[in-house]
């Protein structure tokens, strides 16, 4: 009995598994704002509804005019600037939800497969739609801005002169790499060490422009590169293999994915290198489309019986712990694992 078990267990390490989130009853009260996307749910698109000329109700010549001749009414067209639709989009962006972010720091379930950019403003982990945290996203697709350690207001020294550290950090000095972005870290915390004033963290509107800033730039560029499309044209068809995903119903590389996308902010941006940063995000935005799903998915480590990263992490999760944190949150959904 002992040895069927033994074996059992190492042929359920051998195979493959998939996460499935169902959905219950919603409790009364509950705000569907703050659940998980469904499969069926829509993206975050700059596309807005139907726009034409509105009707008018009466016509200028009908309301008695006698001194104006020659009146020709102007069309008006129901449709907002591109800057309030970029806005609106922004605000639909959401995040991941906190029950499952910590989850996942309490359990350590990590993987470097998924720090896919970095450079001297942030670090960015991506994480497919099939990975446990990106099943909980709140939008799609879903981002997540954080601080990590002692962020500092790039070159801004708040010394009452003015004057700026360009020495340590000058345009256009990105690097997708981890030595410099290092370097200029521990370079400005010797600089503002005794000065806490310049630790933007301490300040919540700081914090929140940040978001605002990041977040309009990101979901830009993500359309720009047609990922509100390539949601769409999965939902519209049964079929794969048009124009936006391949016949696996991915997207296909130059497409934006679909996922959640946490960044991890080391220094914040000032009115000097806000282009910079913006950029940044942009080149973000592309390197994941640009990835390739079969060399991206595929784990660093040698010994994973022909699975993903994704189903790594996956495996990790325990599943009856997850579904207690959920129920004692109060939150309508069940996580089930199926073996294949």
């Amino acid at each position: 009995m002992v040895a069927l078990l033994a074996s059992g267990g190492m042929n359920r390490c051998k195979q493959a598994s998939k996460l499935v989130l169902k959905r219950l009853k919603s409790p009364i009260g509950y705000n569907d704002g703050t659940g998980p996307v469904l499969a069926n749910t829509d993206s975050v698109s700059l596309l807005s509804s139907k726009t034409g000329p509105v009707a008018l109700q009466k016509k200028l010549e009908d309301c008695g005019n006698t001194f104006i001749t020659d009146v020709r009414v102007r069309k008006r067209w129901d449709q907002d600037s591109e800057g309030e639709k970029l806005a609106r989009a922004a605000a639909k962006v959401k995040g991941c939800n906190r029950i499952v972010q910590r989850f996942q720091n309490v359990h350590k379930i990590y993987s470097r497969e998924s720090h896919v950019y970095q450079c001297d403003f942030f670090r960015l982990m991506y994480f497919p739609p099939d990975h446990f945290l990106s099943m909980f996203r709140k939008s799609k697709p879903a981002v997540n801005v954080r601080t990590v350690g002692q962020v500092f207001l790039n070159g801004s020294d708040s010394s009452g002169d003015g004057s700026t550290g360009n020495v340590l950090f000058q345009q256009n000095s990105q690097k997708n790499g981890f030595l410099k972005t290092q370097s200029t870290v521990n370079s400005l915390g010797k600089l503002f060490e005794s000065n806490p004033s310049n630790i933007p963290r301490n300040y919540a509107f700081l914090r929140r422009n940040l978001r605002v800033l990041l977040r309009k730039c990101f979901i830009k560029e993500w359309c720009t590169l047609n990922g509100d499309l390539a949601v769409q044209e999965a939902l519209s068809r049964k079929s794969f293999g048009t124009k936006y995903t391949d016949p696996d119903g991915r997207t296909r590389p130059g497409v934006a994915k679909d996922g959640y996308y946490m960044y991890q902010v080391l220094i914040f941006p000032d009115k000097g290198t806000k282009n910079e940063f913006q950029s940044c995000v942009r080149e973000s935005v592309q390197i994941v489309s640009r990835l390739d799903w079969d060399k991206f998915l595929k784990p660093q480590s040698s010994k994973t019986q022909n699975k993903t990263w994704v189903q790594l992490a996956n495996d990790r999760v325990r599943i009856q712990s997850l579904n207690k944190s959920l129920q004692s949150n109060e939150m309508p959904f069940v996580v089930k694992r199926f073996w294949y």
